[in-house]
This record gives C-alpha cells, structure tokens and sequence, in this order.
C-alpha cells in the first residue's frame, strides 16, 4: 500500500470543501497538519490509517468525517491513488457497517457461474500467486530435508491444489546428489467441492504429472483412489517406503 500511494506523491487532489480542516475542534485538523487544501498519496494513506484507528476506537463522528474526504478523492477511474483509496474505502465502509462479504456456496445449488479450468490455466494461476508459490516453496524444502537418503518415498496429497507443487519437487529430486529416489504420489478422489475446479480427471493430472517426471528420467507411480472414506488398507502401502502427508487446506 505505502509503494503504491507515495509511487504517485507528486499528485496532488484539491478538495471540495478544504475549509473542513480548518475547524479547529476537529481532530482531522491535528490528524492532517500540512495537507489543508490538497492530498497527495502520502496524506491519503494518512487518512485511511485515521479512519481505521477511529473505526477501531468506535469514534462514528470522526470516521465519518474521514469517510467524506475520502470519497472526494476515491475514483474507480482516476490515477492509480484514487483507484487505491476507492477500494480501500470500500473496505472501510464494509468494516464500519460490520458487513462481510456473503460466504459463496460450492454445493451445486448456487447460481453463480463457474468455468473449470485447464490444467495449464490452474499452472498460470498457481504461478501467479506469491503465497502459492511461497508455501510450494516451503514445504517442498521441508519435503527434501525430510527424505535426505531415503530411495523410495510415497506421498500422501491430501491437499486441494491438484498436484500444482509436485513438478518443482520432482525438478529438486531429480538433482538430488545421491540420485533421484522411487516416488509415489497418492490423491484420494474425495475433496471438498471448492476452487479451483478442472475440466479433466485426477487420473489425467496424474498421468500427466508422470509423464513430466519422464523427461527427466525420474521413476513415478501415481495413484489417484476412488473412495469416500480414507482406509489406510487403500493406500498400500509398501516395506521400507518412506510415507509422507501433505495437506494445504486453501487454494
């Protein structure tokens, strides 16, 4: 937020009623010393903190009174400050009504159109997003530290991502200095009906998977189980097979 609002500082928005500042028994006067007439990004953000610390203190009058200035600078469509502030007023807005958005419902019985997604689309997806990436990243270094000088390990992805972090650690496992080990990676059909959706099969993404662990030379075997309740006799589990879970419970 503060890159974002002080990238733009040299701009300045005059306001419509500057004078509001100039009563002394109002505490933006003291809150906003220096910005009398005009905002640039730097006094915006000091505003939108203003207007929080009041809504946090319960203060209605003051965080009102924020709230107007605030919607005379917020646009939709004006430069990337005023765009900034609109979204973030509406954030406020929401916090001062005490209204949260309306929790979606996945069961089928909702009217909102959804699009299943490609497998390369979910990738881009996955790519995009930082705590995607940051998490992956994370566990998979778990992962590896876990597994040092073990040669055959089994995965048990009890998560909701659609094997998107298993390609990076296949990439690591196959550089390993003792040499790849013998993986499996087992997904259990069952999942909560929640986004991301596929337009192809748990066996396809799986098959898939084992055909990118191919080019590298790399022994996969997945398996994708067809069940409504976890049996551990399902899992097969084989001697001497190191067994690792993975549950990531939002996507």
């Amino acid at each position: 937020m503060e890159t974002e609002l002080r990238g733009n500082s040299n701009t300045s928005i005059s306001l419509q009623n500057p004078s509001l500042f100039n009563n002394p028994q109002s505490s933006l006067s003291g809150a906003l010393k220096g910005c009398l007439g005009s905002l640039d990004g730097a006094c915006i953000e000091k505003l939108l903190l203003h207007c929080a610390s009041a809504l946090e203190h319960n203060d209605g009058t003051l965080a009102q009174q924020v709230m107007w200035v605030l919607n005379n600078v917020a646009s939709l469509v004006g430069d990337p400050n005023q765009r900034l502030t609109s979204w973030f007023l509406r954030a406020l807005i929401s916090r001062a009504s005490k209204v949260c958005p309306t929790a979606m419902n996945f069961d089928g019985s909702s009217t909102i159109r959804r699009r299943n997604m490609s497998v390369t689309e979910l990738a881009v997806y996955v790519d995009l997003i930082p705590w995607h990436r940051f998490g992956f990243c994370a566990s998979n270094s778990a992962i590896l530290k876990a597994i040092e000088g073990y040669s055959k390990v089994h995965i048990l992805d009890f998560s909701i991502t659609h094997c998107m972090q298993w390609p990076t650690l296949i990439d690591a496992l196959a550089i390993r200095p003792e040499g790849p080990p013998s993986l499996r990676i087992t997904v259990p059909s069952c999942r909560p009906p929640v986004p991301p959706f596929l337009n192809v099969s748990c066996e396809e993404v799986g098959l898939r998977l084992s055909n990118f662990a191919n080019i590298g030379m790399f022994l996969l075997n997945s398996t994708c189980l067809i069940m409504t309740h976890l049996l551990l006799l399902q899992v097969k589990l084989c001697p001497k097979n190191l067994l690792m879970t993975f549950i990531l419970s939002h996507c």
